[in-house]
């Protein structure tokens, strides 16, 4: 491939830019023109060398799975595709570089295919221990869960603008606090059993050991958000958790 000196150059600039913060401001006509190429010629390089044929396909699915199995955009439901986090195209010679590639599941993928605003890059942008992520435990029958995204002094006006409108466009919010539901309604009959041997002072301890057990695995999960919250609710630790 003609353009392979290139590509490899463009991959090296990509990585600088990460970790500078600047992929953002990458132009795609600095790397024009391409020869004898055309935009297709490389989305068909990632859709039938990447994708598809036995070799590329080893490497496919192990940027796939990296995180986990999850997908790096939501963090919840499992990665079954890769997300372009520059457009293959708008800027088609990234459309095989490793970093340019994010474990992603169908839902997000399609949300972002969809629109043109500046998301978070996993890969390299780092909001730091936090805690950034809060949850908010509503007095509800039964109670019901909110999440925010907290800015931190340390972050740049770029990156918590790109912060929000990630949050913002993958709906996080609901998507935490849907998960957020189910995992209470699992622990509820524990909770009202500790509540009913010992008291509430074993439930808030429960849901705090559970908080610092989520931040140590995960810090800024919807899970050490929701435990965090919980364990500092005196309305659910009281039998909050009991409504239903």
């Amino acid at each position: 491939m003609p353009n392979a000196p290139k590509v490899e150059l463009a991959a090296l600039d990509y990585e600088a830019a990460g970790a500078a913060g600047t992929i953002p401001s990458i132009t795609a006509s600095r790397y024009e023109p391409y020869g004898a190429a055309t935009t297709a010629d490389f989305v068909w390089l990632y859709d039938n060398r990447l994708v598809a044929s036995v070799p590329g396909k080893v490497h496919y699915r192990s940027i796939r799975d990296s995180n986990g199995g999850r997908c790096a955009l939501c963090n919840v439901r499992g990665a079954s595709t890769l997300d372009h986090h520059l457009l293959k195209t708008v800027h088609p010679i990234f459309a095989v570089s490793p970093d340019n590639l994010v474990p992603s599941c169908r839902d997000c993928n399609t949300t972002k295919l969809a629109n043109t605003v500046a998301t978070l890059n996993p890969y390299f942008d780092d909001l730091g221990t936090g805690p950034w992520l809060e949850a908010i435990v509503a007095r509800t029958t039964p109670a019901t869960f909110d999440f925010k995204l907290m800015p931190q002094p340390a972050w740049s006006a770029d990156l918590a603008a790109r912060a929000h409108a990630h949050f913002e466009l993958f709906e996080l919010a609901r998507i935490y606090a849907y998960q957020a539901d189910r995992q209470v309604a699992g622990i509820r009959a524990l909770l009202g059993s500790l509540n009913r041997d010992v008291g509430p002072t074993a439930v808030r301890r429960h849901l705090q050991e559970s908080a610092d057990s989520w931040w140590a695995a995960e810090p800024n999960s919807w899970e050490a958000a929701l435990y965090a919250a919980l364990s500092a609710s005196d309305w659910f630790c009281d039998g909050g958790h009991a409504q239903v």
